[in-house]
């Protein structure tokens, strides 16, 4: 069976049971249920099954369904029994099918998105096949057919406009789905830029480094020349190795400029963007933050006090630098609770931003808090794997502090309050955000 015939098989059997709703207006087999209601509904949200298939499919169903379910109260059933049965249940059958062929004639999907036509449509269809099921059975002989034909019309209205009803909800329940999966995409789309955009700043860094010391290379090789204390074949290989290693320097350099000028094509612009409120980035972490806590299996109430309405530029590397903070708490805790916050620029330093990221954990040892900037240095190992931490996030969040925000990092920290880091950042820099042509050693 093919995927779309699963698809028809599916809406017959919903079908069949919401069959089960019904009313019998005129005390006879002749029923009105939600099933028609259903397969309508069906028949657009799965929109590519086939519609006459459906219909095929759905008329079967029913017919076999209702007719075990009276064959199984009957006693001593002889052939009379069964043919009765099947007698006053396939005009129902019939009904299922002929809606199947009309929907797929008339092109029902074509109208979801008008309702005033697609009730139209539905309502027609409805009271149309009722009406010829009316007749296979016989009703207008027992009643007249005026009140018969304006209660199925009535019928046939009221459940087009439920089924038309289901479909809205339908959509509307799909829209926040796809809202909440588009949010989520776009967090995950931030934090690997916010990384990737600070993998280009130590890419810049080192290239600047290695700018200065291909120039200290250069310049011990111009010292050395005509130096009388050494001997000429030695002046000549010492110059020749320092020159050999200024050439490598600035090939490695050029490398790291072609990777650098990469990842600036690959990553968006600040400067191009309108950026985003400081109210927002407390959301993103606070999201962020809820999964890392319940990947690691810890009990940390992670509190985002972010509620400023400020407009930023530099939201990518205040995202670095935060999370790297956030990061580093909760991988030094089992438990607890880390709130960030931040303080508007006071009178005394109006220029600077101060943002506050706190722990109630065991906190820093004294002799190693003048450590805990140093690259590599780390305390923190994996219970699972034994392995060390790299630490680098704190290193590399006050590098960005530093270079980038022309602010600062500072930690206090005791075994009896915990640790709080605070960092002061550059008002206007945050704001606009830093150009690459500001300087060659920041990333943008």
């Amino acid at each position: 069976m093919t995927e779309r015939q699963k698809k028809a098989a599916l809406i017959a059997f919903a079908t069949t049971i919401m069959g089960q709703v019904y009313l019998t207006p005129f005390n006879t087999t002749f029923r009105l249920s939600l099933g028609i209601t259903m397969m309508t509904f069906l028949l657009i949200a799965l929109s590519d099954a086939p519609i006459r298939l459906t219909g095929l499919f759905t008329g079967i169903s029913i017919l076999a369904f209702r007719s075990m379910l009276d064959l199984f109260q009957i006693q001593g059933l002889t052939p009379m029994d069964l043919f009765m049965v099947l007698k006053s249940h396939y005009p129902a059958a019939i009904f299922y099918f002929t809606c199947g062929i009309i929907f797929d004639q008339i092109g029902i999907r074509m109208y979801r998105s008008r309702p005033v036509y697609f009730v139209m449509l539905v309502t027609v269809t409805d009271a149309f096949t009722n009406i010829l099921e009316v007749m296979i059975r016989n009703e207008f002989s027992r009643t007249l057919a005026e009140p018969i034909i304006t209660r199925l019309i009535i019928t046939g209205l009221v459940r087009s406009t439920l089924a038309y009803l289901l479909i809205v909800a339908f959509r509307a329940m799909n829209m926040l789905i796809l809202r909440e999966e588009h949010q989520q995409r776009y967090n995950r789309l931030l934090f690997f830029t916010a990384n990737m955009k600070s993998e280009l700043f130590f890419l810049n860094k080192s290239m600047h480094d290695i700018e200065t010391a291909m120039a200290l290379s250069f310049g011990v090789y111009k010292d050395l020349q005509g130096k009388p204390q050494l001997t000429g074949d030695e002046v000549h290989h010492i110059r020749k190795q320092l020159l050999t290693l200024s050439n490598d320097i600035h090939e490695i350099k050029k490398d790291h400029l072609r990777a650098t000028l990469g990842l600036q094509k690959l990553l968006p612009n600040p400067a191009q963007t309108s950026g985003m409120k400081i109210s927002a980035v407390g959301k993103l972490l606070q999201d962020n933050t809820g999964r890392v806590t319940s990947e690691y299996g810890k009990d940390i109430n992670v509190q985002i006090r972010l509620n400023d309405n400020l407009k930023i530029r530099g939201f990518y590397p205040l995202i670095t630098i935060l999370n790297n903070m956030i990061m580093n708490s909760i991988e030094a805790m089992e438990n607890g609770r880390i709130v960030v916050s931040m303080d508007n620029p006071d009178t005394s330093q109006p220029e600077l931003i101060t943002f506050y990221v706190r722990d109630n954990g065991s906190g820093i040892p004294e002799d190693d808090i003048p450590h805990v900037f140093i690259p590599g240095f780390s305390t923190k190992y994996s219970d699972k794997t034994g392995e060390m931490s790299q630490g680098i996030g704190l290193a590399h969040a006050k590098s960005l502090a530093e270079q980038y925000f022309k602010g600062s990092v500072e930690v206090s920290s005791t075994t009896l309050s915990g640790t709080i880091f605070t960092i002061k950042l550059n008002k206007d820099i945050l704001v606009k955000g830093r150009r690459t042509d500001e300087s060659n050693h920041l990333y943008h």
